[in-house]
Order: structure tokens, then C-alpha cells, then sequence
């Protein structure tokens, strides 16, 4: 059983398209899909613009309210915990998450190759050479993003083109082991989980994917944005650096 987790906040008006494109896909892709086509998609919300009753409402006019499983959370999580609260509720042997419109649900057989192929975490890249990205984000935010990703490279030796793309699969007993170590919710969240994959001797299969950038994404001012990246990098620097003394 495959288990899709879309971490949402004030998505009322793409989640509807998001969770039409995933059934259809699924519906008309069984054989590719194998057990997965057997699926959940958990819906973990912090937001205040009803998103989940337009996901109840889509899911019921699709025929697929049963495997529409709604989360909802009073207090602002942050897109680390709110992928973490609908993990948690996962059932499937495989999890999945940010499933939304940026990335096809074609790709998701990507990361389904990648996983039967035993990796034990699959993450989408956006910079691999066989990556295609078919609507740009702002340069701002292009920017933001690989000065990120230097960092990360740099401080952590971490192999991979792109750790911040939001679509990545694992494997439920590699995520259970894992799970209860993480202690980021925000920027590095991904970053944690992968380390603490790497250093649990996983296999991680980073995966070139097609991506589009959504219009409707907010980002904050570049220069916040990057002093945020480079305080919770900080954060996560010393604690590994703690924790290995």
C-alpha cells in the first residue's frame, strides 16, 4: 500500500486538481503501480482557508473518499511536522510525500523503480542532468535555493544535487527508524532525514524528475529567507556536532 502525504496550509484552491490528478493517475496506471495502486492520501493541514472540506468534497465527487484521509492541525506546524503528524498516520508500505501539482504523478513510478530497485529512501531531484524543470521559480528564489544547497554540501558532505525538492519516498521501516530522531520542523528538516538515513547505513537514491513551479507558492524576501537557511543550518550543525561528542 502506498501512502501519499500532501502537507498543505491555505491550499483550498489546488487541492481539489491535486487529489483529481493523483486518483486518475493511479486509477489508469494499476499494472505500472502494483501495490501501490492500492492508496491513501493523508491531507495534514494547518491552515484557516478550508482545505479540508474542499478535499473531502473533491475526493467524494471522485469516488475516491475512502482513501482520503484528513488531517487538521489548530497551530501552525511548519512543513517538517506537518509531513511528520501525517507519517505518523500513515498505513502504507511505502510513504510518500508533497505529491502536489509541481510534480507529475507520473514520477511517482520513479520513485517506486527506485525503492523496488533497494534504496530504502528515494528522493526527486530538480538538478540532475536528466531532470526537467518545466516552469521556473523566481530568481530570488533560485537563488535562495542553491545558496542552500552549497551550504549543505559543504557542512555536511551530503552527495546530493538537491535535498529540498518535495517529493521524496521511504521505505516504512526505514522512516520508523528514523522518525523519532528528528528534531528540525522547518528549512532542514529533509536535511535531518536524510543524514540520519545516511548514518543509519540507507540507501538513498536521489532521482531526476520533472518539476514545475507552482505561481500560487509564496516565498519570503530572499535576504530573510537565506538568514533563516543559515540559522537553522547552524542549529542543525552543532547539534550533530553534539551529539557525536
Amino acid at each position: 500500500m502506498l501512502s501519499i502525504i500532501i502537507p498543505t496550509r491555505n491550499e483550498a484552491p489546488r487541492i481539489g486538481a491535486a487529489i483529481g490528478k493523483l486518483a486518475s493517475f493511479i486509477k489508469s496506471h494499476k499494472r505500472a503501480l502494483g501495490r501501490w495502486a492500492d492508496y491513501e492520501i493523508i491531507i495534514s493541514d494547518d491552515g484557516t482557508d478550508g482545505t479540508i472540506e474542499v478535499a473531502k468534497n473533491a475526493a467524494a465527487k471522485l469516488g475516491v473518499k475512502r482513501q482520503l484521509h484528513p488531517l487538521h492541525s489548530r497551530k501552525r506546524l511548519g512543513k517538517g511536522l506537518a509531513v511528520t503528524v501525517g507519517m505518523r498516520a500513515a498505513r502504507g508500505d511505502a510513504l510518500l510525500y508533497d505529491a502536489d501539482a509541481s510534480t507529475p504523478p507520473r514520477e511517482i513510478l520513479k520513485l517506486k523503480k527506485a525503492l523496488d530497485a533497494g534504496a530504502d529512501v528515494a528522493i526527486g531531484s530538480r538538478r540532475l542532468p536528466a531532470s526537467s524543470v518545466r516552469v521556473r521559480p523566481p530568481l530570488r528564489r533560485r537563488a535562495a535555493s542553491r545558496i542552500f544547497n552549497s551550504i549543505i554540501r559543504t557542512l555536511f558532505g551530503m552527495p546530493f544535487a538537491d535535498t529540498q525538492c518535495g517529493f521524496k519516498a521511504f521505505k516504512r521501516r526505514a522512516y520508523l527508524k528514523l522518525v523519532d530522531k528528528v528534531r528540525n520542523t522547518g528549512y532542514v528538516w529533509d536535511v535531518e532525514m536524510i543524514l540520519l538515513a545516511l548514518e543509519e547505513g540507507m540507501r538513498v537514491e536521489e532521482v531526476p524528475i520533472e518539476w514545475s513551479h507552482s505561481k500560487n507558492e509564496r516565498f519570503a524576501s530572499p535576504y530573510r529567507t537565506v538568514a533563516q537557511m543559515l540559522l537553522s543550518v547552524g542549529k542543525l550543525k552543532a547539534s550533530r556536532l553534539n551529539r557525536h561528542h
